[in-house]
Protein backbone atom coordinates (compact mmCIF):
# COMPACT_ATOMS: atom_id res chain seq x y z
CA UNK A 1 0.00 0.00 0.00
CA UNK A 2 1.05 3.58 -0.68
CA UNK A 3 0.41 6.92 0.89
CA UNK A 4 -0.01 9.80 -0.82
CA UNK A 5 -1.21 13.33 -0.97
CA UNK A 6 -3.71 15.10 -2.98
CA UNK A 7 -2.68 18.51 -3.71
CA UNK A 8 -4.99 20.10 -1.86
CA UNK A 9 -4.04 17.94 1.34
CA UNK A 10 -0.61 18.41 0.92
CA UNK A 11 -1.03 22.50 0.90
CA UNK A 12 -2.81 22.46 3.71
CA UNK A 13 -0.38 19.93 5.18
CA UNK A 14 2.74 22.40 4.74
CA UNK A 15 0.38 25.39 5.94
CA UNK A 16 -0.17 23.74 8.92
CA UNK A 17 3.68 23.15 9.39
CA UNK A 18 4.44 26.72 8.82
CA UNK A 19 1.96 27.74 11.16
CA UNK A 20 4.39 26.43 13.81
CA UNK A 21 7.60 27.87 12.29
CA UNK A 22 8.02 30.22 14.71
CA UNK A 23 8.72 27.15 17.10
CA UNK A 24 10.99 25.53 14.46
CA UNK A 25 11.77 22.54 16.62
CA UNK A 26 7.47 22.07 17.40
CA UNK A 27 7.11 21.92 13.58
CA UNK A 28 9.72 19.55 13.01
CA UNK A 29 8.32 17.33 16.16
CA UNK A 30 4.91 17.49 14.59
CA UNK A 31 6.00 16.70 11.15
CA UNK A 32 8.08 13.38 12.37
CA UNK A 33 4.93 12.33 14.19
CA UNK A 34 2.55 12.37 11.31
CA UNK A 35 5.29 10.73 9.14
CA UNK A 36 5.68 7.96 11.56
CA UNK A 37 1.58 7.50 12.00
CA UNK A 38 0.45 8.45 8.33
CA UNK A 39 3.23 5.92 7.09
CA UNK A 40 1.71 2.87 9.37
CA UNK A 41 -1.31 3.63 6.99
CA UNK A 42 1.41 1.58 4.46
CA UNK A 43 0.68 -1.69 6.94
CA UNK A 44 -2.13 -0.83 8.32
CA UNK A 45 -4.76 1.23 5.52
CA UNK A 46 -7.96 0.44 7.40
CA UNK A 47 -6.41 1.66 11.26
CA UNK A 48 -8.00 5.13 11.06
CA UNK A 49 -10.83 5.59 12.31
CA UNK A 50 -14.32 5.76 10.41
CA UNK A 51 -14.91 9.62 10.50
CA UNK A 52 -17.73 9.96 13.23
CA UNK A 53 -19.63 12.51 11.57
CA UNK A 54 -20.13 10.74 8.73
CA UNK A 55 -19.99 6.62 8.83
CA UNK A 56 -21.54 6.44 5.75
CA UNK A 57 -19.24 8.49 3.81
CA UNK A 58 -15.79 6.57 2.15
CA UNK A 59 -13.65 8.25 4.06
CA UNK A 60 -11.72 7.65 7.23
CA UNK A 61 -9.38 9.63 9.50
CA UNK A 62 -5.86 9.89 11.87
CA UNK A 63 -5.70 12.18 14.12
CA UNK A 64 -2.32 13.73 15.05
CA UNK A 65 -3.16 16.46 17.50
CA UNK A 66 -4.43 18.95 16.41
CA UNK A 67 -5.03 17.76 12.82
CA UNK A 68 -7.50 15.03 11.55
CA UNK A 69 -5.95 13.63 8.48
CA UNK A 70 -9.38 12.56 6.32
CA UNK A 71 -8.04 9.94 3.73
CA UNK A 72 -9.66 7.44 1.35
CA UNK A 73 -7.85 3.76 0.25
CA UNK A 74 -8.52 3.69 -3.67
CA UNK A 75 -6.65 0.35 -5.42
CA UNK A 76 -3.19 0.35 -3.31
CA UNK A 77 -3.35 3.94 -2.49
CA UNK A 78 -4.38 5.76 1.09
CA UNK A 79 -4.77 9.22 -0.49
CA UNK A 80 -4.48 12.13 1.88
CA UNK A 81 -7.47 14.20 0.76
CA UNK A 82 -7.77 16.85 3.49
CA UNK A 83 -5.59 17.69 6.94
CA UNK A 84 -8.11 20.21 9.35
CA UNK A 85 -7.30 21.72 12.51
CA UNK A 86 -9.11 19.97 14.98
CA UNK A 87 -11.92 22.97 15.66
CA UNK A 88 -13.54 24.68 18.24
CA UNK A 89 -17.16 23.36 18.22
CA UNK A 90 -17.83 27.22 16.16
CA UNK A 91 -15.34 26.05 13.73
CA UNK A 92 -16.67 21.88 13.69
CA UNK A 93 -20.24 23.41 12.21
CA UNK A 94 -18.76 25.13 9.45
CA UNK A 95 -16.68 21.96 8.95
CA UNK A 96 -19.09 19.62 8.69
CA UNK A 97 -20.91 21.88 6.14
CA UNK A 98 -18.27 20.46 3.57
CA UNK A 99 -16.83 17.39 4.78
CA UNK A 100 -19.21 15.88 2.29
CA UNK A 101 -17.41 17.46 -0.06
CA UNK A 102 -13.92 16.51 -0.12
CA UNK A 103 -12.54 16.08 -2.64
CA UNK A 104 -12.41 12.57 -5.16
CA UNK A 105 -8.83 11.77 -5.53
CA UNK A 106 -7.63 11.83 -8.95
CA UNK A 107 -5.19 8.91 -9.25
CA UNK A 108 -3.34 10.45 -12.78
CA UNK A 109 -2.70 13.75 -10.84
CA UNK A 110 1.24 14.36 -12.11
CA UNK A 111 1.16 16.51 -8.81
CA UNK A 112 1.02 14.18 -5.91
CA UNK A 113 4.16 13.71 -4.41
CA UNK A 114 5.79 10.50 -4.63
CA UNK A 115 6.93 9.22 -0.69
CA UNK A 116 8.92 8.81 0.77
CA UNK A 117 11.83 10.90 -1.66
CA UNK A 118 12.52 14.71 -1.03
CA UNK A 119 9.31 15.78 -2.46
CA UNK A 120 7.50 13.85 0.38
CA UNK A 121 4.70 16.56 2.44
CA UNK A 122 7.30 15.95 5.52
CA UNK A 123 10.32 17.37 3.68
CA UNK A 124 12.19 19.77 5.78
CA UNK A 125 12.61 23.39 4.79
Amino acid sequence: MKVKFAPSARTQFLSALSIRKDKSSAALDFRNKAEKILRGLEDFPESGKIIPEFPELPYREMIISPYRFFYKIKDDTAWIVAVWRDPTPNEQMKQLNVIGQLPDVNVGSPFVPKWPQSKSPFMRS
